[in-house]
């Protein structure tokens, strides 16, 4: 026994004498550039922030509601702290300044004229591969590529998105369609979760415009009877039980969400998702090939990134 509490704090100390190291080099390099900076225990970015951060706004829900934002001592471990915080940190060490932990160095600005310098010099300022690899739980995308395979994404995903592709016409159709369903129900007078209805509803457009499939949330649309052939789940819960389970699914290995998500709810629509995706990909790839006019309204606007 005592041989493994001897393993344990030799291992601890070597951990924290590689964190202190690293701290220290990354704060010599951060006072190189003359910019100030402050140093935070983790960085929003880590796999630890994004674990803390909803812990820490559970803790502190009444101090936010105050409209005082964050704590200090962990203001920079939080996901999106600027929301609440505001300004609070540019009054307090500038307009650009850099935040600095074991993990590595942050920059904030707001300052417009850098912004737009950095925006428009992709080829200088590229994003960090390591930090952005949790966002590819379906392969590289247009929010983590860079280089060549980025301008390939944006000429795909670019179009759909354009006044003249009319897929905002779309968006605010069934935006209103849906709404309307949604205060019918509400109409009923029965109790319902708020949370819950308005992410229904952002999840019923998201689908319809995103994916050219329209929802009938309001409906049992997961009990099994809307299952095509080849899936075993309906679209509705693949896609609600994958943006449900989105952060464990970003952040545990399959073999952990099994046993953390409760009956392995998200890896089950994960996988659904992704055969979905995948279904839907060579569809509009023959489709595409064959030259076939698109059917439908909604058929126009499948995102063709997913090929």
């Amino acid at each position: 026994m005592g041989s493994l509490w001897h393993a344990v704090a030799t291992t601890s100390l070597l951990v924290l004498l590689y964190k202190v190291a690293n701290l220290a080099r990354y704060v010599r390099a951060a006072k190189t550039t003359g910019l100030p900076y402050v140093i935070t225990p983790v960085l929003e970015t880590e796999i630890l922030g994004f674990m803390a951060t909803p812990i820490l706004r559970w803790w502190y829900n009444n101090h936010l509601d105050k409209g005082d934002g964050w704590p200090r001592w962990c203001r920079f471990m939080i996901k999106d702290w600027s929301w609440e915080d505001k300004r609070r940190a540019h009054d307090d060490f500038g307009d650009v300044f850099l935040c600095v932990s074991p993990e590595g160095i942050m920059c904030y600005t707001a300052d417009a004229a850098m912004g737009w310098d950095v925006m428009n010099r992709r080829n200088d300022f590229t994003k960090p591969p390591d930090k952005y690899k949790l966002l590819e739980p379906y392969g590289p995308n247009v929010a983590t590529a860079e280089g060549a395979n980025y301008r390939f994404h944006v000429r795909i995903t670019a179009p759909p998105f354009g006044d003249l592709s009319g897929v905002n016409e779309l968006v605010w159709a069934e935006t209103v369609h849906q709404t309307r369903r949604l205060a019918e129900v509400w109409s009923r007078g029965a109790t319902r979760d708020l949370y819950a209805d308005v992410n229904l509803l952002t999840l019923a457009i998201t689908s319809r415009a995103g994916f050219g499939k329209p929802l009938q949330w309001t409906a049992e649309s997961g009990d099994g009877r809307d299952v095509p052939e080849g899936h075993r789940l309906s679209f509705f819960k693949a896609i609600h039980d994958t943006t449900n389970y989105m952060v464990a699914i970003l952040m545990l290995p399959g073999w952990l969400l099994n046993l953390t998500t409760g009956e392995g709810s998200s890896v089950r629509g994960w996988e659904g998702f992704s055969t979905y995706v995948s279904t839907t990909a060579v569809y509009n790839y023959f489709e595409m090939t064959a030259q076939v006019k698109l059917p439908s309204m909604e058929r126009k606007y499948i995102y063709t990134e997913k090929i």
